[in-house]
């Protein structure tokens, strides 16, 4: 999935109101360093502060 159709704030995707995305569910790639626990857990902190 393109990342640019989520909001990045809520994980949640732009044209489908309610669904949201978080941890390898996205192909997130960069400086993660061996942090992907790290960001599944902010990232579904972060989706599921917003549902």
């Amino acid at each position: 999935m393109d990342t640019r159709a989520l909001s990045s704030r809520t994980m949640e995707a732009r044209e489908i109101p309610g669904l949201f995305f978080a941890g390898e569910a996205l192909d997130i790639t960069g400086w993660l360093g061996g942090y992907n626990l790290q960001w599944a857990w902010a990232s579904g902190a972060a989706a599921g502060r917003a549902a």
